[in-house]
């Protein structure tokens, strides 16, 4: 299953990478990002561990300096006590504050993470990124807040910090 949740994101950046947009919602940019994860909630993170894993991001210009953007991923839970994955699947806006060509920035995604918890109980739950970052022409790099579940927010919010780099 990690393989097929690897090659999802492999093959989701083949197809961004090659989508052309004309004028409104034009192409802005692709990302690949490695990212980490802390899980706030002692239990949570004792069964969790410290998720990481990669994601892969396109960017659509909307208007001047906003644009919509939707990002895909895996996280494999490193060193918890139970075995567990995650793929989110999130769409967001994230607001651009453009210095020439380095640009400090502000988003929110919401979508939905699959997870599975020691190869028994895999499910889909309703998820939410709040994020700020600074992008540089090629690197970027992002932190913020996540919910893996919004249902159980408070077990399974978690900081992360991502570093990435822009394919387009």
């Amino acid at each position: 299953m990690r393989i097929s949740a690897l090659a999802v994101v492999l093959l989701s950046l083949v197809v961004v990478s090659e989508a052309r947009a004309d004028g409104f919602l034009s192409l802005d940019s692709v990302h690949l990002n490695a990212r980490g994860h802390v899980v706030l909630d002692g239990d949570g993170r004792d069964d969790l561990g410290h998720p990481v894993g990669v994601d892969a991001e396109i960017q659509l210009d909307l208007v001047s300096d906003l644009d919509l953007y939707g990002t895909v991923g895996f996280l494999y839970g490193l060193s918890g006590n139970v075995d567990n994955w995650h793929i989110p699947f999130l769409a967001g806006a994230v607001y651009n504050f453009k210095q020439g060509s380095k640009s400090p920035f502000v988003g929110a995604a919401f979508g939905a993470v699959i997870s599975n918890v020691e190869s028994l109980d895999t499910e889909a739950n309703a998820a939410l990124e709040i994020a700020g970052g600074y992008e540089m022409s090629t690197v970027r790099v992002k932190a913020g807040l996540m919910f893996l579940d919004i249902g159980e927010a408070a077990e399974t919010a978690t900081l992360f910090a991502s570093v990435g780099f822009n394919l387009r």
